[in-house]
């Protein structure tokens, strides 16, 4: 996702849904050269990992954010090992207009299946994309 990242303004926030180690949230730090990222916020999806967390993320702590934001964001990014079904229609209106909306595993056919259900409840027209097994589209 992150080619994406660098051609958006700067100052972006992003929301990580389902983290387990924060893995995600330090490589997109860690690829942030132009520190473009303003904050994540991470919404955990089990203490099992606290430790690794800790270790992957506390040098960054105040970057990251463990609560959901007030406001919108530029970027959500959804794990797949969250209740998809759920996970999707609570955190679809975090994303801001003409941001980006994401998340792993479109390989897996129960990620297939509840984009699918997903985007056709919400009438949603605009192209996913897929890229290296992670999906992703534009909110319009």
């Amino acid at each position: 996702m992150y080619p994406y990242i660098k051609r958006m303004s700067s100052s972006i926030n992003i929301l990580d849904v389902g983290t387990m180690k924060g893995e995600n949230a330090y490589r997109f730090i860690e690829l942030d050269e132009k520190n473009k990222i303003d904050t994540i916020f991470t919404i955990k999806t089990t203490d099992e990992y606290n430790d690794l967390i800790d270790v992957n993320l506390k040098a960054h702590y105040g970057k990251v954010i463990f609560s959901e934001p007030k406001e919108s964001v530029d970027l959500v990014c959804i794990n797949s090992n969250t209740d998809l079904d759920t996970t999707l229609k609570k955190y679809y209106d975090h994303v801001k207009t003409n941001g980006i909306f994401c998340g792993n595993n479109h390989s897996d056919s129960k990620v297939k299946d509840a984009l699918n259900k997903f985007r056709r409840e919400n009438r949603i027209g605009t192209p996913i994309s897929v890229a290296l097994d992670t999906w992703f589209w534009y909110r319009r």
